[in-house]
């Protein structure tokens, strides 16, 4: 048989550069899945809703649904895609210097024993003008919970708040003049918190303290006045004789 009829085996074969980016793919095989988002990248995204919903961009139900999706996900595509479309987020305000900005105190009449804040795949928001309980219990469950209290009503002496945090974050602002104390344990976790109010204290002025259990969860406990205009509002409302 003659063997001009069929070339070389070398002049069939083709050539691939070792350092080629494109292999050839193996018949059969499948693309490697997906790397799952962390745990920072889905903190990051409930932070941007919760910012989103105090912009006035989300709805409750809209932001409850928004924060299932963020430990449901599987992609960091699918986890982006969450917040795409919304209205860009304000520049934060110009912050006042501390010390400019009184937290409010009511009568001990005027505050409730004790009250509970919860949330299990959603969010819980709680802000302006409220009396803040003496005994608060926080319990949030592959959740968020964002507490701030620069307009809140607090009772003279101590405000306990007790944080169960699992797979999720708890954020709480209290404004200048509020002492801060706290005691968490993190498990895989992170307890901070801002020292507050360092000057010695009077027999009416606030203490809050934090305490609690976090389990690969964050709780953060910060010192932020209002911005410039907003406590004067707050001031004079609750003191109207004043000048």
């Amino acid at each position: 048989m003659p063997t001009d009829r069929f070339p070389p085996l070398e002049s069939r074969l083709v050539p691939v550069s070792p350092d080629s980016s494109h292999s050839p793919l193996v018949p059969g095989a499948t693309p490697p899945p997906a790397p799952l988002p962390s745990s920072a990248q889905r903190e990051r995204i409930v932070k941007e809703l919760t910012l989103h919903f105090a912009q006035d961009h989300l709805s409750m139900d809209d932001l409850e649904r928004r924060l299932e999706r963020v430990y449901r996900v599987q992609t960091v595509s699918d986890l982006d895609s969450i917040v795409a479309g919304l209205p860009a987020l304000a520049a934060a305000p110009e912050e006042m210097s501390r010390g400019t900005e009184r937290p409010a105190v009511a009568t001990t009449a005027d505050v409730p024993p004790r009250g509970i804040v919860w949330s299990i795949f959603g969010g819980a928001v709680r802000r302006g003008r409220w009396p803040v309980p003496r005994h608060l219990k926080v319990f949030v469950c592959f959740a968020g919970a964002e507490l701030d209290l620069r307009q809140a009503q607090f009772g003279p002496g101590v405000t306990d708040i007790d944080v169960v945090a699992i797979m999720g974050g708890v954020e709480i602002t209290v404004p200048p003049g509020v002492r801060v104390e706290s005691s968490g344990l993190p498990i895989l976790a992170g307890f901070e918190a801002d020292s507050g109010d360092l000057e010695p204290p009077s027999a009416d002025q606030p203490t809050v303290r934090v305490s609690g259990v976090a389990i690969m969860a964050g709780v953060s406990t910060k010192v932020r006045p209002l911005k410039k205009g907003k406590g004067d509002r707050r001031r004079a409302a609750l003191n109207p004789g004043e000048e």
